[in-house]
């Protein structure tokens, strides 16, 4: 049988493609295996020739565009990425605070232990890798790809290694805190072992081993830990607030805290929560959470919650009590002030990276004091951006989920207690025994009792 045989190879050389045809020409061959792998050799095709593919062509005697070699394709190695070298010591610190006011006593040597001291090697950069080579149809080599290399993540109190340029050390001492690949920063700490009696401003963590008296204000870039009883004090965090028993307010007692706020008691005082509050009771309290508010007992005062607001008993008899639930006007608020604050951070980093790069301030010798500092200000305005990203974008996740919003009480409801739900209110006059939920309908509050719920 008079054949002609025709090869095409791919652009990566990695397939052979083989089409048989019939041929009457001079030129023309004679449908053989001999003929057909001298053919191949001819167009130096070597390696990966398909046994399968060979015998079907002298089975059919034709063919089009048969896989007749197949290469190996190179692969790709891994990625570089960060690696915290303190794994150990942020879930030590992570589980004290989960844990923190269920603890009978908290003591200096329970933080002591988690803290990184200055010059500690506390993030590596590992490299990307190169992959396992290739081989083409005609026996040649390729080189294995490169994993993708990435840039360092936002950080704070860290400095380069002067003997390793992908390790990084502790700039001070305190807590290691990441999320890597996004940030990852060391905090410091002050640990007062006594009563605080004065007013005290931190940039860091601060643990009260004792009791803050009255008219002291408490304010801290980050966590605070109070293991006593907090009086008609103001406790100001940019982190979380974690109390080992309470606050007995006087009706002056303002807790403020960007993120969540775990606690035993608060009695006459204000709570102003960013994220999530836990509580065993909330008694003639002024409060309102940007998250889920989890309390076994509020009594009195009025509780606000952007969303699930969850407890065993509301209200006591005699008492008048609001609860809010997914009530929306502190989300929207913080929303705005969050936005503002990230476009002026977007407007002082433009301004830094604007400057750092027109060439004319790169030799000038009167801008070089001025380029230092924008340099330095670079990363700590970049740390700051991206943590406010982070925080807007879990509100907005937030603002999603309000109509979702449900109140929620597993022993019963007091008279006296005035229910809100978005723009729907209902005011309970006897006390219900037993588990109750209300949820928003379309028309106004919806109550389901136990009886309802489990029919």
């Amino acid at each position: 049988m008079q054949v002609k045989y025709t090869i095409t190879l791919s652009e990566d050389e990695l397939t052979a493609y083989l089409s048989v045809s019939d041929d009457f020409s001079v030129d023309a061959e004679v449908l053989s295996e001999d003929g057909l792998r001298r053919f191949l050799a001819v167009h130096g095709i070597r390696f990966g020739i398909q046994e399968s593919v060979i015998m079907q062509v002298l089975n059919q005697g034709f063919g089009y565009r048969l896989e007749i070699a197949r290469g190996i394709t190179p692969r790709k190695g891994t990625d570089a990425y960060f690696e915290s070298l303190v794994v150990s010591r942020q879930k030590k610190y992570y589980q004290l605070c989960e844990r923190f006011h269920h603890r009978s006593r908290i003591s200096a040597s329970d933080f002591r232990p988690l803290l990184v001291r200055p010059r500690l090697p506390v993030l590596k950069k590992n490299l990307a890798t190169r992959g396992a080579p290739g081989i083409t149809v005609r026996g040649e080599l390729i080189l294995g790809l490169w994993g993708e290399d990435c840039d360092p993540p936002a950080m704070e109190n860290l400095v380069p290694s002067p003997d390793e340029k992908n390790l990084w050390l502790s700039a001070c001492k305190g807590m290691c805190l990441f999320d890597l690949p996004h940030f990852i920063e060391v905090r410091p700490l002050l640990l007062l072992e006594r009563d605080l009696k004065e007013s005290l401003s931190f940039d860091g963590i601060v643990v009260v081993l004792g009791h803050i008296f009255d008219q002291v204000r408490l304010r801290a870039t980050d966590d605070v830990f109070i293991t006593d009883v907090v009086e008609a004090s103001v406790v100001i965090s940019m982190g979380n607030i974690y109390l080992q028993q309470g606050v007995k307010g006087k009706n002056t007692a303002v807790l403020r805290a960007a993120k969540n706020v775990s606690l035993n008691f608060a009695e006459h005082a204000t709570l102003e929560v960013g994220g999530e509050l836990q509580a065993h009771s909330l008694f003639s309290c002024h409060t309102y959470t940007l998250g889920n508010c989890t309390a076994d007992f509020i009594q009195g005062g009025e509780t606000f919650s952007a969303q699930h607001l969850i407890a065993e008993k509301i209200g006591s008899r005699g008492i008048s009590t609001s609860v809010y639930g997914g009530f929306p006007d502190y989300l929207e608020s913080a929303i705005e002030m969050l936005d503002f604050e990230c476009e002026d951070l977007k407007a002082r980093l433009n301004r830094v990276e604007s400057f750092l790069g027109n060439p004319q301030f790169l030799v000038s010798t009167e801008k070089q004091v001025l380029r230092q500092h924008y340099y330095y200000q670079r990363p700590a305005l970049k740390y700051a951006l991206q943590k406010q990203q982070h925080r807007l974008a879990s509100l907005h996740e937030r603002s999603a989920s309000q109509k979702e919003a449900f109140i929620s009480a597993s022993q019963g409801v007091m008279g006296d207690t005035t229910v809100f739900l978005c723009h729907f209110e209902h005011y309970q006059d006897k006390f219900i025994l037993g588990p109750l939920t209300y949820t928003s309908g379309r028309y106004g509050i919806i109550i389901k009792e136990v009886n309802e719920e489990n029919s």
